[in-house]
């Protein structure tokens, strides 16, 4: 198939072009025809087929068949609702039966004739001007004519008819998409052809679908609402019934795999034999159904002229087929598909088209799908395909169709680059463009190639680094689904970024969870380079510790949501772990705040970190601070107050009581009697009744002391042998 073809609409007129091997049924209508002729009255035939199953094309593959014959027919083509009124469609009829017929001494007086014929009958305001020559004087002729006794409708007739017996060759009137006219018109034509055009040797070949001419029937005062009369009358007007064969199965399936090879070949890229399975398995499902008809088949792949190369590299294919046909077959569901977007997605579990009705009367969530779909006009025997093709599409309303016990979103099937079920590329579908806060998948394409060979190709990566710090989300995952070599894609986050600096969101909302995603994937190999090159720089130390912090605190989660297996975290936590302290002694002497109330959670958390894998590095860390450094010890047990977020007083902020647990961790009692001696005897004790404090300076202090004061208290009467926990 040419690619000028592949949106074109036209009927075919060679043999040639014949993809359907409608040549045996038009080698049986010529044969219908040339025994008709034989007999030598008049027949009309009634070539029947619905809209777009090709009608037109076999008209034009008869035509050529009857001019390659020995003895040539003459054929006439009349297509009546190309005239503006019944009066042009009379005129008109006569005038291509005149015309059919050649200007030489066997055909001169048959065409003069029909040329009466048509006078006797025509309305005189259609006269003038019905055969060329014929001036305003001829006209005033051709009404006396009318009055004259010697050219009656019935005396013009017979003399056609004598003269016709004579013509050398029989004429065929063609006469296409009966079906287009309106009931008045087409009344008028059934009475050309069964009361005025039934001449010898002259021939009519109709071209209708039934089932529409039907309808046109029953608007007609002559038949009326009834379709028995209508298929009575019909049946009066056509003698031969020549009905198109319906498009086969196997035929509608190779046209349907012409027009992919041809989009194939318009988009430059091949589909891969899982896109072909996918597709074959829904069209064969639901979509064959409704593709029934050369035209169907031809329109609905026309409407892939919106996909362009470009755009076919942004967006899944086969995706982009399958809604398409919905947006042809089905547009309002395509409108209500985009929406209800969060619906279809699923990221939204409550129907927004729901009521309490519905909600209430036991209907299952597919029943309720088939039912939406028919209100939006779908018909009752297409709503259950049409429910799978959306279903194919998007995970959310397979869920409804299986009648799943939760709607749920993308799994991770669905949510593969380029699928219209995944939330970043569903945009692309409807605008048929990457929109603007979107990236196309091409230039990561381009910058993950360049790290898997090995190289810095300086555009593309620069592309890829400009991209990440600006759709900074999107790109991640996007990467992350490509799995770009780990070695590589490490390495280049680490020397583009981190030598000149990353503020602190961007490091930890993009690059350090990056990292920690590539280094999870490290061959064994190179995971030591990659660590010693982390180390190099400050930045670089802080993401290396988030990695190690990340692994501590959940290496299970961590194998699960890196969709890694678990044995391999528990091998880069062993290799970390011999890394991780001298990292985090020179991050928090080099990080270190100048009092402890400023260190802030970042700080803390890597104090802890250090102590998980040290026991005891942190309580040896923190009193440096207080007796060889200038924190003040208060500060410090400060620090570890408990801060919470009020239930009473959204917005406002309350201490509570730290942990005896955390401070036994972190502190000596004694260290902290011989400090704090004093401070503890004179401080305030706090109600028992009270858990929750203010966050104002005051209540800090006192919370902490009274935290100290308890902690002493009780490792004294463990010191003295009593095991009962003092009062909170």
């Amino acid at each position: 198939m040419s690619l000028t073809s592949y949106f074109s609409d036209d009927p075919i007129s060679s043999d040639d072009a014949d993809r359907l091997t409608r040549g045996p049924f038009v080698q049986q209508v010529v044969g219908a025809l040339n025994a008709a002729a034989s007999a030598g009255s008049s027949s009309v035939f009634g070539l029947i087929g619905p809209w777009g199953s090709g009608k037109t094309s076999v008209l034009h593959l008869v035509e050529s068949e009857l001019h390659a014959q020995p003895t040539a027919w003459q054929v006439a083509r009349f297509n009546p609702w190309a005239y503006p009124d019944e009066a042009a469609i009379q005129l008109g009829f006569f005038e291509e039966l005149h015309a059919a017929l050649p200007d030489s001494e066997k055909t001169r007086s048959a065409r003069k004739a029909i040329a009466r014929l048509s006078r006797s009958i025509a309305p005189v305001a259609g006269i003038m001007g019905a055969f060329t020559g014929v001036d305003g004087a001829a006209a005033m002729q051709g009404i006396a004519d009318l009055v004259d006794g010697n050219r009656s409708a019935t005396r013009a007739y017979d003399e056609a008819a004598a003269a016709l017996r004579e013509a050398p060759a029989p004429v065929l009137v063609v006469m296409d998409d009966l079906d287009r006219l309106d009931p008045q018109e087409l009344v008028l034509v059934a009475k050309l052809v069964r009361l005025v055009g039934r001449l010898p040797n002259v021939f009519y070949l109709l071209s209708y679908d039934e089932t529409t001419l039907l309808d046109v029937l029953t608007r007609t005062p002559l038949v009326g609402a009834r379709q028995h009369r209508a298929k009575d009358y019909l049946e009066k007007i056509v003698q031969v019934r020549l009905d198109l064969p319906p498009l086969r199965p196997d035929q509608a399936a190779q046209l349907v795999s012409k027009h992919l090879e041809a989009l194939e070949e318009r988009l430059g890229m091949a589909l891969t034999a899982l896109d072909r399975d996918r597709f074959d398995r829904v069209y064969n499902e639901a979509i064959a159904r409704r593709l029934r008809t050369v035209r169907s088949i031809s329109r609905f792949f026309a409407q892939l002229g919106v996909l362009t190369p470009d755009l076919a590299r942004d967006v899944d294919v086969i995706d982009f087929l399958l809604l398409t046909w919905i947006r042809v077959a089905e547009p309002r569901v395509y409108a209500m598909v985009y929406d209800h977007r969060e619906w279809t997605l699923g990221t939204q579990p409550k129907d927004p088209w729901a009521t309490a009705a519905n909600e209430s009367d036991g209907k299952t969530r597919h029943d309720d799908l088939i039912a939406r779909l028919e209100r939006t006009g779908v018909a009752a025997s297409d709503a259950s395909d049409v429910a799978f093709v959306l279903g194919a599409l998007f995970p959310a309303v397979r869920s409804d169709l299986v009648e799943q016990q939760a709607r749920y979103a993308s799994g991770s099937a669905d949510l593969e680059p380029r699928r219209v079920s995944n939330p970043d590329y569903f945009h692309r579908y409807f605008a048929y463009l990457v929109p603007e806060n979107d990236v196309s998948d091409q230039l990561i394409d381009r910058a993950v190639e360049v790290l898997n060979d090995g190289g810095f190709h300086p555009a593309a990566l620069d592309d890829l680094a400009r991209i990440l710090r600006s759709h900074s989300a999107l790109v991640s995952r996007k990467l992350q689904e490509r799995q770009p070599s780990a070695t590589a894609f490490t390495s280049w986050l680490i020397d583009h970024f981190i030598p000149s600096g990353v503020d602190d969101e961007f490091r930890r909302s993009t690059l350090s969870p990056l990292i920690r995603w590539a280094m999870l994937r490290l061959p064994t190999s190179t995971f030591p380079l990659i660590l010693t090159q982390l180390q190099a720089s400050d930045g670089g130390r802080r993401v290396a510790i988030e990695f190690g912090s990340s692994l501590e605190s959940g290496r299970d989660f961590t194998a699960m949501y890196g969709r890694v297996p678990i044995a391999m975290v528990e091998q880069r936590w062993l290799e970390m772990q011999a890394a991780l302290p001298g990292m985090l002694v020179a991050e928090l002497r080099d990080e270190r705040p100048a009092g402890a109330l400023e260190a802030d959670g970042e700080y803390m958390q890597m104090l802890f970190l250090w102590d998980a894998i040290e026991p005891g590095a942190a309580k040896r860390w923190l009193r440096t601070q207080w007796v060889d450094g200038d924190w003040r010890l208060l500060d410090i047990l400060a620090r570890f107050v408990p801060t919470m977020q009020s239930s009473a007083n959204p917005g406002k902020s309350q201490l509570r009581r730290t942990d005896q647990g955390l401070l036994t961790q972190l502190f000596d009692p004694e260290d902290i009697a011989a400090a704090l001696g004093a401070d503890i005897d004179n401080v305030s004790a706090l109600s028992p009744s009270t858990s929750a404090w203010p966050a104002t300076n005051e209540h800090l202090f006192q919370i902490a002391l009274n935290d100290a004061r308890d902690f002493v208290a009780t490792h004294r009467k463990h010191a003295d042998g009593d095991s009962t926990d003092s009062p909170r």
